[in-house]
C-alpha cells in the first residue's frame, strides 16, 4: 500500500480518536471487504504487482486503497466484521466458475460498532490483507 494512503489514514485515525474522545485502538475495527477482479489474481502472488487493468477491482485497491468514486453503492464503501457477510461481494470473473475468490481484510476507522460500516471517506479505510480463496461446494 503506497505511504501516501497509509499516511492519510493515520491522520483520519488521530483526527477521529480526539473528536470522539475515545482511544485510537477503540476507533480502530479488522474488517472484511469483498470485491471482484478481471485479471488472474494468482498473478498478483508471483509478480508482487496488480496488473494495469482499469476494471479490475482487486487490483485498484491494491494500488490505491479503498476509492468512493469507483464504488457501485453511491459513493460509499462497505465493510463487515463477518467474512461470511463479506463473501456475496467477492465475485469471480463470470467466464469462470472455478476461478478463485478475493477478499480484503482492512482496518476500517469507525468510532462506533456495528455489523457492517459504510463510509464515504476514503482515508478511514486501509486495507492490510489480501486473502485469495476458493470457496468449498456445500452439500
Amino acid at each position: 500500500m503506497p505511504d501516501a494512503i497509509k499516511q492519510r489514514h493515520e491522520a483520519l485515525k488521530r483526527e477521529m480518536s480526539i473528536g470522539s474522545h475515545l482511544p485510537l485502538e477503540q476507533i480502530t475495527k479488522r474488517m472484511y471487504h469483498g470485491t471482484s477482479y478481471t485479471c488472474d489474481a494468482m498473478a498478483i502472488i508471483k509478480t508482487r504487482k496488480p496488473c494495469g487493468l482499469t476494471r479490475c477491482s482487486m487490483c485498484g485497491i491494491v494500488k490505491a486503497g479503498n476509492s468512493g468514486t469507483k464504488s457501485k453503492w453511491n459513493g460509499k464503501m462497505y465493510f463487515a466484521s463477518n467474512p461470511a457477510t463479506a463473501l456475496p461481494y467477492s465475485r469471480r470473473p463470470m467466464a469462470d466458475s472455478c476461478a478463485p475468490r478475493v477478499m480484503f481484510i482492512a482496518d476500517v476507522l469507525a468510532p462506533e460498532y456495528d455489523d457492517v460500516v459504510g463510509t464515504c471517506q476514503e482515508a478511514a479505510a486501509l486495507p492490510r490483507y489480501l486473502v485469495i480463496f476458493e470457496r468449498e461446494i456445500e452439500y
